[in-house]
């Protein structure tokens, strides 16, 4: 399961927010909360906003979106799974080092993965 590493939503700014909510909703398995029409908020289970995607014309600026995976073979699974939504891999589809891959969302924005080597004590915290 992928989580993002922030404790802050991420903006996403964008010229296609529909394919782009989409991505991420489907990446992170998050459901549309407040919709407007230049703005999608995708909120996670406790309708916390984690990713705001928000129409804009060009030029915008792309991110790098950080995330976090349970462990390593997580991490390769994520990359095959995002890929399959969509994005694009800059290099191989597998991670050159282990628990620790980038992808490419649609947009552009990149996207790293990383695996979560916190202690058992501090996953379960993570979860709750």
């Amino acid at each position: 399961m992928l989580t993002l590493d922030s404790d802050r939503p991420c903006l996403l700014l964008t010229g296609d927010m529909s394919r782009l909510a989409e991505f991420w909703r489907r990446a992170l398995r998050l459901s549309v909360g407040r919709e407007r029409n230049d703005r999608v908020e995708l909120v996670d289970d406790d309708r916390r906003a984690q990713i705001i995607v928000r129409q804009v014309m060009p030029p915008r600026p792309r991110v790098r979106v950080r995330l976090s995976a349970f462990d390593t073979q997580d991490v390769a699974a994520a990359v095959e799974r995002l890929i399959a939504f969509g994005a694009s891999s800059p290099m191989s589809p597998y991670p050159a080092v282990p628990g620790r891959a980038l992808v490419i969302d649609p947009d552009g924005n990149t996207v790293e993965i990383t695996a979560d080597v916190c202690t058992p004590a501090r996953r379960r915290n993570r979860s709750q």
